[in-house]
């Protein structure tokens, strides 16, 4: 995870930073991508409000082990009789471990850490960052057949070099995690200030203090339970996490349980209306793993149902089934909602297109024929524009 996420970090601030201060290279080369990250960071701030970075121990130095690894296979492939290609790796390996020699000896700073996720030019890396490329592909690229096939000793060794690597940079990745939830939490905490000070509430605060009330005064929960006996709601794909803990606690019985997801709703308590393919409101929180996660709640309840609506009433069977066809293979790709397959209602009946009388080709009807088309197929309610 550490490797992917230094990884994620190097593609979005960018591969190419100059000499310099970092900041400042952002700021004039590729603010975009900045502004793209820290969006990012703030939606996850936004999903968990509580949740703070995992800081890597201060004392530690997968550096130093890092480099100890390369010097340990330096030493080993100097030993054999038939090195063919491995002093190449080596002394590659030995370029990378000199540029991360001593990095954390100190305490590091934001810039010294954005440096050292640059990703140089190697034969070592794959191209998706700073991931080194598995020992066949290695060997390949420095001139070994691609029918060789590596000892257990050569695996070995590039294995201890590469689980290295991959402590280092995960290290590095949480530190630079780290340094920028701190700059977030401190614009965060300024903005907290600034609308205390006006006296005023965002929508996110409004949703806080109301997950608080029903969450932390169980009198509260129970008045507003008492009171709103039904909750019906549509457009849920549009619902975030916060949203959803505020329903199911005020559906909730009155034994409801410790945590929310185990809550034991009262029958008929909650009725959900929505459609994970709508769900694009990102700028609003909306989550397609929290109405996953709803769904199977309802689901797990005693009286719990799901019904699917699937009849389509615009469209004939051959559209139908061309839609079915086509989405069905998107909607199966990860991060993807589940799709549910569409019936048609309409008879299989043709509609007869508009065409000047005597002539082998279509010519464009005009207007008034069009218009006399129109008004024949709205009386035959057939639909005259697709709409799925």
């Amino acid at each position: 995870m550490g490797s992917e996420l230094a990884g994620w970090f190097s593609r979005r601030l960018g591969d190419h930073a100059a000499d310099g201060d970092p900041i400042i290279v952002l700021a004039e080369q590729i603010p975009l991508q900045v502004v793209e990250l820290i969006r990012e960071l703030a939606f996850l701030r936004r999903k968990h409000p509580g949740a703070t970075p995992i800081a890597p121990p201060q004392d530690g130095r997968p550096d130093t082990v890092f480099v100890q690894s390369v010097d340990d296979f330096d030493r080993w492939q100097a030993g054999l009789d038939d090195q063919r290609w491995l002093p190449q790796v080596s002394a590659e390996l030995q370029r990378l471990a000199a540029r991360y020699k001593n990095t954390f000896e100190r305490p590091a700073d934001f810039a010294t850490l954005w440096k050292l996720c640059e990703a140089s030019q190697s034969r070592l890396f794959t191209k998706k960052g700073l991931q080194l490329r598995p020992y066949a592909e290695v060997a390949e690229s420095f001139g070994a057949y691609r029918e060789e096939t590596a000892s257990d000793a050569e695996l070995h060794h590039y294995q201890a070099v590469s689980g290295a690597w991959e402590q280092l940079i995960g290290h590095i990745a949480s530190r630079l995690v780290c340094e920028l939830s701190s700059s977030l939490d401190q614009l965060l905490d300024s903005y907290q200030r600034r609308k205390r000070a006006a006296a005023v509430l965002d929508f996110d605060d409004l949703l806080l203090h109301v997950r608080t009330l029903v969450r932390d005064h169980e009198e509260v929960r129970r008045a507003i339970g008492h009171r709103y006996k039904y909750l019906l709601v549509d457009e849920f794909q549009d619902t975030d996490r916060l949203q959803i803990e505020i329903l199911f606690s005020i559906g909730a019985t009155s034994d409801r349980a410790q945590h929310w997801q185990d809550s034991r709703l009262r029958p008929g308590s909650l009725f959900l209306v929505g459609d994970p393919k709508q769900a694009i409101y990102r700028f609003r929180g909306a989550d397609i793993e929290a109405y996953e996660l709803s769904r199977r709640l309802v689901l797990a309840q005693e009286w719990g149902d799901v019904i699917e609506v699937t009849a389509n009433f615009r469209s004939q069977q051959p559209i139908i089934r061309h839609v079915n066809n086509c989405f069905e293979v998107v909607f199966t790709k990860g991060s993807q909602p589940r799709y549910v397959a569409l019936a048609p209602t309409l008879p299989d009946t043709p509609i007869r297109c508009p065409a000047s009388r005597g002539s082998q080709s279509m010519s464009k009807p005009r207007g008034g024929s069009m218009r006399r088309c129109f008004a024949r197929q709205r009386q035959s309610a057939l639909p005259i524009s697709v709409r799925v």
